[in-house]
């Protein structure tokens, strides 16, 4: 009788055992399964991490031409409304370069292409920040690469025409400075044509292309550094308790008037109806410095009195000048 039970304990001990290799296996298996997710996740981390880095270089690389710029806008008034002067182009050979050199942005997007190349799993908070980076990259980074390339045609075809019909382009080059050569900026209509047609491309397409990327660059940027818990640049995101002297209120013009505030870490221009709360219109405003700042590609500047009190805000648009001063 009890060797009739013998195959029978076989069998179930023969069972035992495979069941106990399909439960190693499969443990095996999910913590294989584990193991990859968290390479996985691991991998699309430090992926996220390099797109961090990259968003930085990209914002500083903004910041660097649009300064160039900044530098070349004050000239650029000058010329455009013919209060340049002889003395201005003895004194600052910037005056004769403004229309034959530019600064590329030059942005970069190797870390954006490894991340969207990835075969990764994204999580949902990952994809939404991957989809803005999309529209970053895709469209206005394409935008600021354009502008790169029109602006240097626009001053290689400038200097071309030059080389053919002036004889002092060596001269000119080689910054050497004479009496025909400031005539020519100073009263010759193809220059002042050459002028307009460059800050057109410069100092409006090409510093809106700028300014469109920034500003979304910076918000994905914080955006990034908050889900990866990473530090933020105080370059880019600034501490505005730094820069409370920019707040309060400036008149525009008779029916109107600016609230500059801070909302959530970022300084807000606000536009008003007099007597009244409605925001009409309400864009970010960057402080680059105590005294400096953008907003959209406008250059502006504060105005300080004796005290150190602000006492109005400039800012230009090509050939005007805008000024508003602080009420309150």
């Amino acid at each position: 009788m009890a060797d009739d039970n013998k195959p029978l304990k076989y069998a179930r001990y023969a069972i035992g055992e495979i069941v106990l290799v399909v439960i190693g296996i499969l443990i095996a298996l999910q913590i294989n399964t584990w193991n990859e997710q968290r390479k996985d996740k691991e991998r699309t981390r430090h992926l996220l991490e390099s797109v961090q880095k990259e968003l930085l270089h990209n914002i500083e690389r903004c910041n660097f031409v649009a300064d160039f710029y900044r530098d070349r806008d004050s000239i650029y008034y000058k010329v455009v409304n013919k209060k340049a002067t002889y003395d201005d182009y003895i004194r600052n050979r910037s005056y004769q370069m403004l229309v034959i050199i530019y600064e590329p942005v030059l942005l970069v997007d190797d870390a954006f292409t490894n991340l969207i190349e990835t075969d990764g799993q994204l999580s949902q908070e990952q994809d939404s920040i991957v989809l803005k980076l999309k529209g970053l990259y895709g469209t206005k980074k394409q935008r600021i690469d354009e502008k790169d390339l029109k602006v240097g045609l626009a001053v290689d075809d400038y200097l071309e025409k030059l080389n053919i019909e002036k004889e002092w382009y060596f001269d000119y080059m080689h910054s050497k400075v004479t009496d025909e050569i400031i005539e020519y900026h100073l009263s010759d209509p193809f220059y002042f044509n050459q002028v307009a047609h460059y800050g057109d491309k410069a100092l409006i397409d090409h510093t809106v292309s700028i300014s469109e990327f920034k500003n979304e660059a910076t918000n994905i940027y914080e955006e990034l550094s908050d889900y990866l818990d990473l530090k933020k640049d105080t370059s880019v995101v600034k501490n505005m308790n730094d820069y409370k002297h920019y707040l309060g209120v400036y008149e525009v013009d008779s029916l109107h008037n600016m609230n500059v505030v801070v909302e959530k870490n970022k300084m807000m221009f606000n536009y008003i109806a007099k007597n009244d709360t409605i925001i009409l219109e309400s864009h970010r405003v960057f402080p680059d410095s105590k005294k400096y700042f953008t907003i959209y590609h406008l250059f502006g500047e504060l105005m300080f009195d004796e005290n150190g009190e602000v006492t109005k805000m400039v800012y230009s648009n090509i050939g005007d000048r805008f000024e508003h001063k602080k009420i309150d």
